[in-house]
């Protein structure tokens, strides 16, 4: 079991959360977001309930407001910028939902800190680099801050 936190930015915003909830704001007016929307917060549920996977995978079979069953899978190390994690989501109307996230470990329980997120509309997205890099300044931030307690 992990805890899902979001870290603030430097002006104070948790932007992970916050674009997670603009879109299930926009899916009050489109059903495609709705749909997002819900398997967003399918595929948190399960990352919550389970953690991140030491093999690597983890898969989300989620249900849409129809009952019709779509499998997602939602997590992949980002292999050049270790620690981090992106958590996903592939819909293919809007585009590809992305999150980038650092897993500690603090007395015991699996803390997952999400830091940014968008949607991509390409594979080659310069905005998803520009979140990556902003991530890895927050873990360092993140990491001092916590070294400090110490």
């Amino acid at each position: 079991m992990a805890i899902i936190k979001y870290l603030e930015n430097e002006q104070g915003e948790q932007q992970a959360f916050d674009e997670i909830s603009k879109i299930a704001e926009k899916g009050k007016e489109y059903p495609l977001y709705a749909e997002l929307a819900s398997f967003i917060l399918q595929g948190l549920d399960l990352l919550e309930d389970v953690g991140v996977p030491p093999d690597g995978e983890l898969i989300l079979t989620g249900r849409n407001a129809k009952d019709h069953l779509r499998t997602f899978k939602i997590y992949k190390p980002l292999k050049h910028h270790s620690p981090l994690m992106e958590f996903r989501i592939n819909w293919e109307q809007i585009g590809a939902f992305r999150a980038i996230f650092f897993s500690i470990e603090k007395d015991g329980k699996e803390i997952l800190y999400f830091t940014r997120s968008l949607i991509k509309q390409s594979t080659s997205d310069p905005a998803f680099d520009k979140i990556i890099e902003e991530s890895e300044l927050m873990f360092r931030k993140f990491m001092i801050d916590q070294n400090k307690g110490d």
